[in-house]
C-alpha cells in the first residue's frame, strides 16, 4: 500500500496538466482544443490559430486553460 501511495498521477485531471493539445479553431479567449484523442473546451488569455499547439496549464471545472507553446526558431542552412 505505501509503494502504491508514492507512484505518480497516471489518470485524472492531474495527470493532464503540462500537456500539449492542438486548438481545432481560431479563437482569442474561449474555444476547442483535442487532447488525448479527446475535444475539450479552453480558455486562453492570447489568441491561438488552428492547428496551433498549446499547453495545458490549469483548468477550471471541464475547462482547460491553455497557453501558446513559443516556437524555436528555425535554423538556416548555409
Amino acid at each position: 500500500a505505501f509503494k502504491a501511495r508514492r507512484r505518480p498521477v497516471v489518470s485524472g485531471m492531474e495527470q493532464i496538466i503540462g500537456s500539449e493539445a492542438v486548438a481545432l479553431m481560431d479563437f482569442e479567449e474561449q474555444g476547442s482544443v483535442s487532447v488525448h484523442s479527446e475535444i475539450w473546451s479552453a480558455v486562453t488569455r492570447t489568441p491561438v490559430h488552428k492547428g496551433e499547439t498549446v499547453k495545458i496549464t490549469g483548468f477550471n471545472g471541464l475547462v482547460l486553460e491553455i497557453a501558446p507553446v513559443p516556437r524555436q526558431p528555425e535554423e538556416k542552412e548555409s
